[in-house]
C-alpha cells in the first residue's frame, strides 16, 4: 500500500514584481512514509481565477498590476498525490 506525500507548505519567491519578472512557487518540505522520491505539479491563479499556467515560474506577462497571484505545488511520489 502507498501513502501519498505530504507538503508542509508552499510560497512565492517574492511579493512584489516588476515588468519582465518572474514569480517562482517554492514548495516548502515534502515528507513521503514510503521513502518514494517526492516531486511536485504545479497550478496558478489570478484574482482567484485558474489559469493555464502548470510549470514551478509565472512569467509577469500572465497578470497586471494590482492583480492577486498564487500557486498551488501539489506534491505526488509518482503513484499518488498529496494535497496541495
Amino acid at each position: 500500500v502507498n501513502t501519498p506525500p505530504v507538503l508542509s507548505s508552499v510560497a512565492l519567491d517574492k511579493t512584489s514584481v516588476k515588468a519582465g519578472e518572474t514569480l517562482t512557487c517554492q514548495p516548502g518540505g515534502a515528507t513521503d512514509v514510503d521513502n518514494d522520491k517526492v516531486s511536485f505539479t504545479y497550478g496558478w491563479t489570478v484574482d482567484g481565477a485558474k489559469i493555464a499556467a502548470t510549470g514551478a515560474t509565472l512569467s509577469s506577462a500572465s497578470f497586471r498590476k494590482g492583480q492577486s497571484v498564487a500557486c498551488v505545488a501539489t506534491p505526488t511520489d509518482g503513484t499518488a498525490s498529496g494535497d496541495a
